[in-house]
């Protein structure tokens, strides 16, 4: 085969393998300029892909979408000058090695210009805001090791021509895409996923959520707090116990991890109050009797907007129904503009949306098309007929269903679009 012609079939393997596993942000990348690395607000296109894979052309950099399945990682030595003298390149080999001892060996390994850049390839797909700051946190000891890509961080496109063996470290003539090890997501992020995981109930899935969330906020919070010292004992508590009760420990478990730590407290008296089992019992109960302040969300009159109040008192002035009715339906619409203002909030928040794309499949995507989600199990509580109400909405052109399918099972409620333009009343009437 010439050999022109078979780089050519190589270069196009690796730029499938992008498109079809990295699956990279495609309405924005970075291109290497004379000034340096540069924000193209363009369309990521197969071609720019291709064009970077060969080395043709500027360098491309592209960022993660939501969902990843291929975690990256550039080990990059910013103040020597990388593979070009030997002492540089032993350092990038010797922060590899330390990786390594971090997480499994990568799937694909290429080398930069300055560094190398790893690749892990996952047996499912999760969201990226959820998992990127996992990782993170489990290489926060290494020096020169950054997570990339991540949806603002942008990793350089790799040249097949530059891809090495992960274990020997001999470059790669030829990637057999077939073969390449892919890891559940517990080996490099430190949590167990499979791709049932998606096609669990609502519920499962907020278990499991609340399950590997809670160990990282409580591994935040003991990180701070591994003993208890005199004089900052009750500090000490009010940082941990709330968290123990936020993430669901009973009582119980509570007083084990704080016993755990007064065993390893030197510089805690043996005659401290916490020391006591009857004391600490009695502390920690206390904070679990105590409610906590914080909402979920509210639809108090001040999280809605002068316009907003002028919407629902003209959608309440043309309601359909009996005059007993105005007062129940003006809360229902109050709900609904408070529900609205909560969702524009999480998706806002790059982890909480994260976290809502997980439990309610394509919540991202469909908030981005203007969809917010409206289950029947909230909107029962804010009227038990809520059906009629919608139904009435929608005839008025204020409610637009999304055209995606409800599927209940799989925690996909019912999305709609609501028109937020103020109107008339008579406009409203010649509908």
């Amino acid at each position: 085969m010439n050999g022109s012609f078979y780089e050519l079939i190589e270069d196009i393997k690796l730029k499938q393998f992008i498109l079809t596993e990295i699956q990279p942000y495609r309405s924005q990348y970075v291109e290497l300029t004379e000034e340096g690395w540069k924000v193209k607000h363009n369309f990521l296109s197969e071609h720019l892909i291709e064009c970077a894979v060969r080395g043709i052309g500027a360098a491309i950099g592209y960022y993660h979408s939501s969902v990843i399945k291929v975690v990256g990682i550039e080990i990059d030595d910013h103040e020597g000058s990388g593979w070009a003298d030997t002492k540089s390149a032993s350092y990038l080999w010797f922060l590899y090695n330390e990786l390594t001892g971090y997480l499994p060996v990568p799937s694909l390994l290429f080398h930069s210009p300055h560094g190398l850049h790893c690749y892990w390839i996952l047996i499912t797909t999760l969201p990226t805001q959820l998992i990127i700051p996992l990782i993170k946190e489990r290489l926060k000891p290494l020096n020169n090791i950054e997570v990339k890509p991540t949806m603002t961080e942008a990793l350089r496109i790799p040249e097949r021509k530059r891809a090495i063996d992960p274990r020997s470290g001999d470059s790669l003539h030829s990637i057999d895409f077939t073969e390449l090890v892919t890891y559940d997501p517990i080996d490099v992020i430190g949590i167990s996923c499979d791709p049932s995981d998606f096609r669990k109930t609502l519920s499962e899935r907020k278990a499991s959520l609340r399950s590997f969330i809670g160990s990282l906020a409580i591994e935040r919070v003991e990180e701070q707090y591994t003993s208890f010292v005199d004089g900052s004992s009750n500090k000490a508590l009010n940082h941990l116990v709330p968290v123990y009760k936020k993430v669901g420990l009973s009582v119980d478990e509570a007083i084990s991890r704080i016993t755990s730590k007064l065993d390893v407290s030197p510089l805690y008296s043996l005659y401290g109050e916490l020391r006591n089992p009857t004391r600490l019992k009695k502390r920690i109960e206390s904070y679990y009797r105590n409610r906590s302040s914080v909402n979920s969300f509210t639809t108090k009159s001040e999280v809605l907007s002068k316009k907003d109040r002028k919407i629902i008192d003209t959608l309440v002035a043309i309601h359909p129904w009996a005059k007993q009715r105005t007062k129940p339906i003006q809360k229902f619409l109050e709900n609904l503009f408070g529900w609205l203002k909560y969702h524009e909030k999480i998706i806002q928040n790059k982890l909480y949306s994260a976290m809502f794309d997980y439990l309610y499949p394509f919540y991202h995507k469909n908030m981005r098309e203007g969809y917010i989600p409206l289950p029947g199990s909230v909107m029962s509580k804010w009227n038990d007929r809520y059906n009629q109400i919608v139904s009435w909405l929608i005839k008025i052109h204020f409610l637009e269903p999304a055209p995606y399918p409800y599927a209940p099972a799989q925690g996909i409620c019912r999305y709609y679009k609501v028109n937020q333009e103020y109107k008339s009343a008579e406009t409203y009437k010649n509908i």
